[in-house]
């Protein structure tokens, strides 16, 4: 059984390597890695892994003017060049796969599941937060799940920080998909209308959908601040509709509120300046 996990990255030097292997401890047996245009190579970091894992790294796709979702062009990509994936979902450096207590790999889990008329099995986030740094704790390679143990519930989060105009909605999750199903039912190109809106986190407008118990992604959305300010500085926007703002971190870390004024005069920046997209297109900051 293949099961597959695609992702776009971009200057994830300090977490690719752990991530990689904890989630192939876990029972992935393929990566479907695309590179982000501008990005320093990963090059070095995937090759160590040729003999482990099947690994597929392309450096290419994302190389285009078009405004689609980055997501969305990785994964018309996976479906017109893939045919022999089970399962698959789009995962973030960011995020781990979390097993049930009672399961000890992911099979235990997919395999079951994949002889019932199931599209899609949901995974809610457990939200993790910068547990108070300001600075990345790490100046090179380290582990995000042993560096950060606090999780965020869900009624604990500031949402009275209005860090966007446009209402934040954390309570999420992503979707593993049945690739092997979906895939033998259409004959043609990806039909742009089976994709949700929510995509990549409900990849289909399908009902069959179920949730497993324990079954869940571990999301470390901000770390740091000092990394969070370098990912907007840097990326910035992750769909063609919503941009991050630095406030952002604050509705996840609302115990560094008081920390403000200080951050503003280190980075030089205005936080409540919340009509500034923090996007490389449209303003660079301060090195």
């Amino acid at each position: 059984m293949i099961k597959a996990i695609f992702t776009n990255i971009k200057d994830e030097h300090r977490y690719l390597e752990s991530w990689i292997e904890y989630h192939i401890r876990l029972g992935i047996n393929l990566f479907i890695i695309y590179e982000d245009e501008g990005s320093k190579s990963h090059s070095s970091i995937i090759s160590k892994y040729s003999n482990v894992c099947k690994i597929d790294f392309y450096d290419y796709i994302l190389k285009n003017d078009s405004d689609e979702f980055k997501d969305l062009t990785c994964f018309k990509h996976v479906f017109d060049n893939y045919t022999n994936i089970d399962w698959l979902i789009k995962l973030d450096p960011d995020e781990y796969i979390i097993l049930p207590s009672d399961c000890s790999s992911i099979d235990d889990i997919l395999y079951p599941e994949s002889e019932k008329d199931i599209n899609q099995i949901y995974l809610r986030w457990k939200l993790y937060n910068a547990n108070g740094f300001i600075d990345s704790p790490h100046n090179g390679k380290y582990d995000i799940k042993d560096t950060y143990l606090k999780s965020i519930r869900y009624e604990d989060l500031n949402k009275d920080f209005k860090a966007n105009t446009s209402n934040n909605e954390y309570n999420l999750g992503k979707s593993f998909i049945n690739y092997k199903k979906y895939k033998t039912s259409f004959n043609s190109r990806l039909n742009p209308n089976l994709i949700s809106i929510a995509f990549p986190h409900i990849i289909f407008n399908e009902p069959n959908t179920e949730e497993v118990n324990g079954f869940i992604i571990n999301h470390y959305i901000t770390k740091s601040f000092e990394e969070f300010y370098e990912r907007l500085r840097d990326k910035g926007e992750y769909s063609p509709i919503y941009y991050r703002k630095l406030g952002d971190f604050f509705i996840i870390n609302p115990d560094l509120i008081p920390s403000i004024p200080s951050i503003e005069n280190k980075y030089h920046i205005n936080i409540f300046d919340f009509n500034t997209k923090i996007n490389s297109k449209i303003l660079k900051l301060d090195e």
